[in-house]
């Protein structure tokens, strides 16, 4: 059975490029920018919402760890943070207003 799991959270005083950075670290565990719909598109999620399936189900403090280990790296500082994840099935949709 596969798992998914989302991130979002703020960085504090980031720039552009440290954008960047912990968007190139958190691809490192398996998280992204896109999720892909039910249509086969790719639907870009918000700039700092990550998600990811896996085959195993990764636990919140596992995604914690994650998210501050990949800020470490990019050299950024994490504020608030929302995690989730789930096994099983799980239903999503996206849209925008503008």
């Amino acid at each position: 059975m596969s798992s998914f799991a989302l991130v979002s959270f703020d960085l504090v005083n980031a720039s552009s490029a440290d954008y960047s950075k912990i968007r190139d670290e958190l691809k490192k565990y398996g998280l992204d920018k896109y999720v892909v719909s039910d249509q086969g598109n790719n639907v870009r999620l918000p700039s700092t919402t990550y998600v990811g399936t896996f085959s195993t189900t990764p636990s919140t403090q596992q995604l914690k760890d994650w998210l501050l280990a990949a800020a470490r790296s990019a050299y950024v500082k994490v504020g608030d943070y929302f995690l989730f994840v789930t096994g099983g099935g799980w239903s999503w949709i996206g849209g925008s207003n503008s």
